[in-house]
């Protein structure tokens, strides 16, 4: 699940001692502060809210809705305690993607699969994972101008 990802990056970012500290729980949009209920209804684009994860690390708190999109895909929204909207993330496919962000993964070969697009304030990446055969596969994070930001190969299954 996409949420144990989540807390486990907000763990290993976190000083060791506010990891020690990390609390996850599920909750219900009406159990929501009101600013983050209205940050997550406005950025929700009529999907099905599945689930709020109330996440507190340390003094921090992280809210993160799991919506279901149609043509089953997920976007992920990240408020913080006082409702202000800290990032999202999409579920895409590849004809839905920027032509030099497309251009960039495929001259990186193999076959893409998991893309997403977060967007954090201004900033808009794309992140995909692509299987290589005979080779390790690649993790990649993209710019919207088709810039490769990162780039990590993984053991191949």
């Amino acid at each position: 699940m996409k949420t144990n990802i989540i807390i486990t990056t907000l763990a290993l970012i976190t000083a060791p001692a506010f990891a020690d500290s990390l609390k996850s729980r599920e909750i219900h949009l009406d159990d929501c502060p009101p600013a983050v209920r209205e940050t997550i209804l406005d950025n929700a684009r009529n999907g099905t809210i599945e689930e709020v994860e109330h996440i507190r690390f340390g003094d921090q708190l992280l809210y993160v809705a799991e919506v279901d999109l149609p043509q089953d895909r997920d976007l992920d929204i990240h408020v913080d305690g006082s409702g202000n909207l800290i990032e999202t993330r999409e579920d895409l496919t590849l004809a839905e993607l920027p032509a030099p962000v497309s251009s960039a993964l495929q001259k990186l070969g193999g076959s893409t699969d998991d893309i997403e697009r977060h967007i954090k304030g201004e900033t808009t990446t794309f992140h995909a994972e692509i299987d290589r055969k005979g080779l390790p596969d690649l993790n990649v994070v993209i710019s919207a101008d088709g810039q490769i930001i990162e780039q990590t190969e993984e053991a191949d299954d």
